[in-house]
């Protein structure tokens, strides 16, 4: 991976590091169960594939989750609260054209509307400051004023609007919206059909709330939205289509004391993690 970086010398390039075992690769290169800063790559590294782990984010953040070992994207969050710009992609990283080609993709941001003049490098671009939304379907869009996902946004007073949208085909419902803050499911933010019908709707346009936030700390804010009881089986076929509609968009950065965004350094309850294979791991790999 570094000699890629390091290819033309140091030309500009979108580093991604696909379908990565987080504690093996950024924390325990022999995998002997002690820190030993993996295999170098954290400071060259833009986004990396979280792909259908995004489907466990939710139960990973549970507050009553005893589990002692989580999915890809909790680790993520981990990384993020240790102050790694690391972003999330959803990429299929299918490796032929098959049925599950584009069943989890990036809704990518980019400046330019025309697609005529759209230069690959530009949606590189974007990527690398995390103006990415994850999802096997639905769109969210989510900003704060004019910062998007990946952006940082100064509150002196801790106060901000969180502007959610979420839009989904009709036939597979959107029935819980749920805000993040530095990893942490927030009570108050989490939405469903049940609880808050009015936030909710039918037809395209099934979200729509601006939720007002008031942060005692540096914080960075990640929406997630999904149809808990619903399936994408009209649009993917075999496994893919047995689960549900996701979302997740990288995160804001919100500065609350105007000093430049400060991370928490909070490891959600466990420990970071390290590289000792797991039982049923699946190749050395992958997580």
């Amino acid at each position: 991976m570094r000699r890629l970086f390091e290819l033309d010398d140091r030309s500009p390039k979108l580093m991604q590091q696909n379908h990565p075992n987080i504690g093996w690769l950024y924390f325990d290169r022999d995998r002997d169960g002690v820190a030993d800063g993996g295999f170098g790559t954290r400071e060259i590294t833009d986004v990396m594939e979280i792909r259908e782990a995004m489907l466990t984010l939710l139960a990973d953040t549970a507050p009553d989750n005893r589990e002692e070992h989580r999915g890809r994207a909790f680790y993520w969050l981990q990384m993020l609260n240790q102050g790694d710009r690391i972003y999330g992609t959803a990429n299929t990283d299918s490796h032929n054209v098959s049925a599950v080609s584009g069943s989890v993709f990036n809704y990518v941001r980019v400046d330019d509307t025309d697609l005529s003049r759209l230069d690959p490098w530009d949606v590189a671009r974007a990527a690398k400051r995390g103006h990415v939304v994850m999802s096997n379907g639905p769109f969210l869009d989510v900003s704060i004023g004019a910062a998007i996902p990946g952006d940082d946004v100064t509150a002196a007073d801790g106060k901000v609007n969180l502007n959610i949208k979420v839009y989904q085909a009709g036939w597979s419902r959107i029935d819980r919206v749920q805000v993040l803050v530095n990893g942490r499911q927030l009570p108050e933010a989490n939405f469903t059909r049940a609880r808050s019908p009015d936030a909710f709707r039918d037809g395209a346009l099934q979200f729509e709330r601006v939720v007002p936030l008031t942060l005692e700390h540096d914080s960075h804010l990640i929406v997630v939205a999904t149809g808990e009881n619903e399936t994408m089986a009209q649009l993917s076929s075999g496994s893919f289509g047995k689960r549900r509609p996701i979302a997740v968009a990288n995160p804001i950065f919100v500065d609350v004391d105007g000093g430049g965004f400060t991370p928490n350094r909070d490891t959600l309850g466990l420990p970071l993690p390290d590289g000792k294979p797991r039982q049923g791991e699946r190749g050395k790999r992958d997580d």
